[in-house]
């Protein structure tokens, strides 16, 4: 429940940055630094959630090859996506905001149909 959570706070957080410019509010010295709180606190809430539910569900004798192939696959996804968003700027960086928004609500989404992988 975490992971979706997590992914509905980054949602909100870009989509209120992109109501913000919307505004002409991004300018304040507030925004800024608002939008990326939002989003570090989602972003770490992503990072434990996933650690704690891969340790929950890999097998005890497993865990850490696991964990070495969540890392590396992670860390390949981010790059791709990285550099989607970065094609997406180029359209112009509110697309690109909302890009990474949908994305952070579809992982949010899909996150709600993991098996429960909590230890008994």
């Amino acid at each position: 429940m975490v992971l979706a959570l997590s992914g509905a706070a980054g949602a909100a957080t870009m989509a209120g940055a992109l109501l913000l410019a919307w505004a002409g509010l991004i300018g304040q010295l507030w925004a800024g630094p608002a939008a990326i709180f939002g989003l570090m606190v989602a972003y770490h809430g992503v990072r434990q959630a996933r650690s704690v539910w891969l340790v929950d569900y890999a097998p005890e004798a497993r865990r850490a090859s696991y964990t070495a192939v969540a890392n590396t696959s992670i860390g390949i996804i981010l790059l791709a996506v990285g550099a989607g968003g970065g094609a997406l700027s180029l359209v112009s960086p509110a697309v690109a905001v909302a890009g990474f928004g949908a994305l952070a609500l579809l992982g949010g989404l899909l996150a709600l149909g993991l098996p429960e992988a909590e230890e008994g």
